[in-house]
């Protein structure tokens, strides 16, 4: 499952709304890393919105718009960053003041590979004292390091 985007506060799922504009199936999962409320527009109140409200309209346009471009450079970055870089980048994401506590496959879904080419990435990053790994958590020992292989530094 690769992760495309992250849903934050006063965000628009766009699966969601593409599925709600055109009468589709919802063909994606959505999965909750914190404890999340949330609110649902029923499908006769959306449409009804989206044809009588300039707001809601915009709104809902403008992130769906948001989305499109963060997907696409998701997928660019998928299709044109090495899996080192991007490996690097998700690691050099999070905080930095505590160990990155995902699984190997966790990381894979994010950068969109394969749980085995992340856990032969990270090895090369411990052998190169990029980072420390232990079981179930990935220490980030030379951020500078790191963001050079990220190509960020």
């Amino acid at each position: 499952m690769l992760t495309l985007y992250r849903v934050g506060v006063g965000e628009t799922c766009m699966q969601t709304t593409l599925c709600a504009a055109g009468g589709g199936a919802y063909s994606t999962a959505g999965v909750a890393e914190t404890d999340v409320t949330l609110a649902m527009v029923p499908l006769p109140l959306f449409d009804r919105l989206t044809g009588e409200s300039k707001i809601f309209r915009q709104f809902v346009f403008s992130r769906f718009g948001d989305r499109m471009a963060e997907m696409t450079r998701v997928l660019e970055t998928i299709a044109f960053v090495r899996v080192d870089a991007r490996l690097a980048r998700a690691l050099l994401a999070r905080p930095a003041d505590k160990p990155v506590s995902a699984t190997h496959q966790e990381l894979a879904d994010e950068i969109g590979s394969a749980r085995e080419v992340v856990s032969r990435q990270l090895q090369i990053f411990a052998r190169q004292k990029l980072v420390l790994l232990n079981r179930g958590s990935v220490e980030i020992s030379d951020r500078h390091g790191l963001g050079l292989v990220a190509q960020i530094a």
